[in-house]
């Protein structure tokens, strides 16, 4: 009886392992409806990522340049400088920047501050944005550049100033430096009181001035002012000497020396005193 168990033994153990074979074969026929659900799940995602990028795309704003300064149809005359100044926003930075009159580049700057522009006559001044997506956007202004007769130039400056030797403050060689440096001026004159001024202050005037004057970049003009109780004041320049209302007191000797010494002068607030 127990012979006959043990021999039958192997069948069941062959007939369990068809079995399970069995079973493993069908379990994995039976995975392929996860697989689909792993594809839609998969399409799911991507559609999700689809509208999240159209989304994205909506929300992104439009490219915008827009041109602050100067306003449009803006004078200037030939050979002097505009502030350009921009306003940029949108697309996606960074912006690639371009400024040009009529097909002339100025700059590759947003804001470019004081730049001079080309040649007189109606120009149209254009700024072009391009955003790091290659969007582009323009803005223009037209422009007036006024002519100026042949080999004339403007300059600024000023020709009545007093340092701290006289009535104003600051030491001659300060005072030039900040019309030069800080206020940009092309020319400035130093004319303190003669009344107030000693023969070393003149000769410190003359030397101070003289070592501020560059051909082509800054003018100092060495000047002293004449100042005269009822006559009036009056700026006189270039001379090699300087006198005051003290020693010529009154108007015709003032004269006199202003011929003698070749000097060039002008009348200071005119109207203000009597004479």
């Amino acid at each position: 009886m127990n012979f006959s168990r043990a021999l039958k033994m192997p069948a069941i153990l062959s007939f369990s392992l068809v079995l399970v074979l069995s079973s493993c074969d069908d379990n994995a026929g039976t995975q392929q409806p996860t697989n689909a659900g792993n594809v839609n799940n998969l399409n799911n995602v991507n559609n999700v990522n689809n509208v999240n990028n159209v989304n994205n795309l909506n929300n992104q704003q439009q490219l915008v340049a827009a041109i602050l300064t100067p306003a449009p149809a803006a004078e200037v005359q030939e050979g002097r400088a505009l502030s350009l100044t921009s306003a940029i926003s949108g697309g996606q930075a960074p912006y690639t920047v371009s400024w040009d009159v009529d097909g002339i580049e100025l700059s590759t700057l947003e804001q470019p501050g004081d730049t001079i522009i080309p040649e007189y006559g109606d120009r149209t001044l254009t700024l072009t944005a391009t955003d790091a997506s290659g969007n582009v956007a323009t803005d223009s202004v037209p422009l007036h550049v006024l002519d100026l007769n042949e080999g004339l130039r403007p300059y600024f400056g000023n020709l009545h100033s007093h340092s701290g030797l006289s009535d104003g403050e600051g030491t001659p060689e300060e005072v030039l430096t900040w019309a030069r440096d800080v206020v940009g001026v092309d020319f400035y004159g130093m004319t303190d009181h003669a009344e107030q001024l000693s023969d070393s202050e003149w000769a410190l005037v003359r030397t101070v001035t003289d070592a501020f004057s560059q051909p082509g970049v800054f003018v100092a003009l060495r000047g002293f002012e004449w100042s005269h109780p009822w006559n009036g004041h009056m700026c006189i320049y270039t001379t090699e000497d300087y006198t005051s209302a003290i020693s010529d007191i009154w108007i015709t000797y003032i004269y006199d020396w202003l011929i003698e010494n070749n000097a060039l002068a002008q009348f200071n607030h005119p109207g203000r005193e009597n004479g």
